[in-house]
């Protein structure tokens, strides 16, 4: 398909996944994208885009944060699945953050840098670019051990078993919900709000693939304030 010279490219903009809702949600993203073309919600009955009391997915930005909230659903007698990639990334990122405490190294490429558990402490809290390690800095520091033994209470999608599925929104591509929460790490405090619209296409991109995964429902409250910057 590369190889072929086309004189003219047509964009398929239906949607049977959602309704109209969602889809004025998606094309908000797209206007702020330049794309050059909208959204049109084909479902049928009435989709709902505000808070919602249970969903069927949690989306996360970040990894530290998919294990945050996998964690506080299990506090709520919650039965959480997670894809086994999913789950495989988080497994690693536990047990690596858990390795640089104990130990003061560790081979994962998001922690491997830091000398010792000190270190990654002082970046992440006098770092701007530490913010995203902040939450996870913190879930070992509270839980230790716990974090491993949380995760492995955690089902494997397609198994069953599950109440919800808590993803990040990477590994969300593809798939679908009746109801769909954007996680908090979506809504970030003021100063990093500016930093995240100057790389403008990479976010808004996570955040389109994130509303787009709705079928019914869609709680976007985290990201409200895109576009009022």
């Amino acid at each position: 398909m590369a190889k072929i010279t086309a004189d003219q490219h047509v964009y398929l903009t239906g949607s049977f996944r959602f309704g109209p809702e969602i889809a004025a949600e998606a094309n908000r993203l797209l206007a702020m994208l330049g794309a050059g073309y909208r959204l049109t919600g084909l479902r049928q009955g009435t989709g709902m885009v505000g808070r919602l009391c249970q969903a069927d997915a949690v989306l996360c930005r970040t990894n530290a944060e998919a294990l945050r909230m996998g964690m506080e659903l299990l506090r709520t007698d919650h039965k959480v699945g997670l894809s086994k990639k999913v789950m495989d990334e988080l497994l690693r990122f536990a047990r690596a953050g858990l390795q640089l405490r104990r130990a003061g190294e560790t081979d994962h490429p998001d922690l491997f840098r830091f000398g010792s558990w000190a270190e990654l402490e002082d970046y992440v809290k006098n770092d701007h670019g530490g913010s995203d390690l902040a939450t996870f800095v913190r879930l070992v520091n509270d839980h230790g051990e716990g974090l491993v033994a949380a995760l492995e209470k955690m089902i494997v999608t397609g198994r069953g078993g599950y109440d919800i599925v808590c993803s990040t929104t990477h590994r969300a591509k593809g798939q679908e919900w009746p109801l769909v929460a954007v996680a908090p790490d979506f809504d970030p405090p003021e100063e990093a709000r500016k930093r995240w619209l100057m790389d403008q296409p990479a976010f808004l991109q996570m955040c389109y693939v994130a509303v787009t995964r709705a079928q019914e429902g869609l709680d976007a409250e985290n990201l409200r304030w895109v576009g009022t910057l």
